[in-house]
């Protein structure tokens, strides 16, 4: 399972696109999920919320392999909490344990 956040947006967007080309499992975080194409929404799992929203944050990473976190800058000093980034570097750090083979 790989998540994407801020999906809808022009970084967010790019990732997700070269993401939608694998065969992995893809979640999204997002606001608004009528932003998302519809091919997209046909093949992703939704979280609808926010970044600064722990339990939204919580839901998205169960079960995740890996994360693309991407933080807008509107939401950065609230989201950058010590509790976000552990759980975020958290998954990263699985995700890259797998991938060089630790």
């Amino acid at each position: 399972m790989i998540v994407v956040t801020a999906p809808t947006g022009q970084i967010g967007r790019q990732v997700l696109d070269l993401v939608l080309d694998s065969t992995e499992d893809i979640r999204v975080i997002v606001r608004d999920p009528s932003r998302l194409a519809p091919h997209v929404r046909e093949r992703v799992e939704v979280v609808q919320g926010s970044h600064d929203d722990m339990d939204v944050v919580n839901k998205a990473l169960a079960g995740a392999d890996s994360v693309f976190w991407l933080v807008p800058l509107t939401l950065a000093p609230r989201a950058c909490t010590a509790t976000l980034w552990i759980s975020a570097c958290r998954y990263a750090r699985r995700s890259t344990d797998r991938a060089w083979g630790a």
